[in-house]
């Protein structure tokens, strides 16, 4: 009876491959993907069991769903079975049966294994003997009467259903499931022109998989967004480097989807585990830029960056929604393409600023110095603040100055020897023009209160 019944779920294994019909998966920004799949399910009359073992590794089983528009059966339970096969199970789920030791030197004993560990087996021979046998790696050992079913051993993670159907059938159903170990990224190539006023942008997905599980001719959907994941209580790719686009044509259908956006790919693609893919995301665009030093003394105290402004906008050569991502900047140096720096983008909706920070100017330095700081009264103070302003270029340029203010701080600048261009609770920015080979500086007053 035992054997007729592992027969029985080994066709069922048969069948399951046989009849998978179509696959998509929807991989997330949170190393997390949705897989569905529609499979014809072969029910006999009564009760079924159906046994999947394509299964990723990092599945998580408390999301398996099987749905059927017809209704024509009922899933009674629904078991993930995990205890995998190897020596130490083998010989846990020998307990009380019969075995054959061959030792090293020669010597068989056979009798019941009454216990076992990494160091000893304990047998009861025939004879009534208790033999302590110490493990070896060399010493073979034989089961007598050895059934995989009645063992309970599985060489792989294994989803099984016990399905009740009414009647002999063929339905089709959807088979869905969360896995971890899938993640995305866009990857932004932007080279930037002779004058830095403008780059060619194009972007690439690159999707990795190591989920445990190859998913092969699948639908493939990229959600970009923030996802909110429940907390468990009690549970980077390869550096990209530099690719042309191409093609001219999307190959990502993009929309809006709830309150993300989500990418289709125009083709089916078969999905690697442990595969790093790259597909590009977006066709070439020529995006209108501009080029800003900027001077914050938090994040250098003497050193100016360089970053790359622009927005997402239709009249700048962009106008779509970008997904968050690396932008890795190129330029031209005669005949060589030459890598200048590299940044991240958050989620960019379309008319947003984009700034990239490439690196730091080379000519350009700064020194910031506090002048006078006085106290006015116990919950006041005011200062008088200076920075210099170094251009070693043989250009005129303009400074970005950024002064942060404390969170706890409200202030009134009282004077400046340049204008105040914006500020607000946290922060004033100031733009002082240099001359080549000059120095300007920039003196203003400021009064703190908390």
């Amino acid at each position: 009876m035992q054997r007729s019944f592992f027969c029985f779920i080994t066709i069922f294994f048969l069948f399951n491959y046989a009849f998978t019909q179509s696959l998509s998966v929807t991989v997330t920004n949170n190393n997390l993907a949705l897989v569905k799949e529609i499979r014809t399910l072969p029910l006999q009359k009564g009760k079924n069991l159906y046994p999947i073992t394509d299964l990723p590794e990092l599945l998580d089983p408390t999301s398996v769903h099987i749905y059927s528009k017809a209704g024509e059966y009922t899933v009674l339970e629904q078991n993930f079975e995990y205890d995998l096969l190897n020596a130490d199970k083998i010989l846990d789920k020998a307990i009380d049966r019969i075995i054959n030791i061959l030792t090293p030197g020669g010597s068989a004993v056979r009798g019941k294994l009454l216990s076992a560990d990494d160091r000893n087996m304990v047998v009861e021979t025939q004879n009534k003997e208790l033999r302590i046998i110490p493990r070896s790696t060399e010493q073979q050992i034989y089961l007598e009467e050895f059934d995989q079913q009645s063992y309970g051993l599985i060489t792989r993670p294994t989803l099984v259903w016990l399905i009740d159907s009414p009647k002999e059938s063929k339905p089709e159903v959807e088979i869905s499931y969360l896995t971890n170990g899938m993640d995305w990224h866009a990857e932004y190539i932007a080279r930037l022109n002779e004058k830095d006023t403008a780059i060619d942008l194009n972007a690439w997905v690159s999707l990795v998989n190591s989920s445990g599980k190859t998913y092969t001719d699948a639908r493939l959907k990229l959600l970009a967004g923030d996802l909110h994941l429940a907390e468990e209580r009690g549970r980077p790719g390869p550096r990209g480097q530099y690719m042309e686009a191409m093609a001219m044509k999307a190959q990502f259908e993009e929309k809006e989807f709830f309150e993300y956006h989500i990418y289709t790919l125009d083709k089916k693609t078969t999905i690697k585990n442990n595969q790093t893919k790259q597909i590009q995301l977006l066709p070439t665009a020529s995006v209108a830029v501009n080029k800003i030093f900027n001077y914050n003394y938090q994040k250098d105290a003497s050193k100016v960056a360089v970053l790359i402004s622009t927005r997402n906008s239709k009249e700048q050569g962009l106008g779509t929604p970008l997904p968050k991502g690396k932008v890795r900047m190129y330029k031209q140096d005669g005949p060589d393409l030459e890598f200048i720096g590299e940044d991240w983008i958050d989620h960019t909706p379309k008319d947003e600023k984009i700034e990239i920070e490439i690196g730091q100017a080379f000519d350009i330095k700064a020194e910031r110095s506090v002048l006078e700081q006085r106290n006015i009264s116990t919950n006041s103070e005011r200062q008088k603040i200076q920075i210099e302003l170094r251009n070693h270029k043989d250009q005129n340029i303009e400074i970005q100055i950024t002064e942060p203010i404390y969170w706890y701080r409200s202030y009134e600048v009282l004077s400046s020897s340049y204008p105040v261009k914006a500020k607000d609770a946290r922060k004033i920015e100031f733009t002082v023009p240099v001359k080549a080979n000059d120095t300007s500086t920039l003196t203003f007053e400021i009064l703190y209160t908390w």
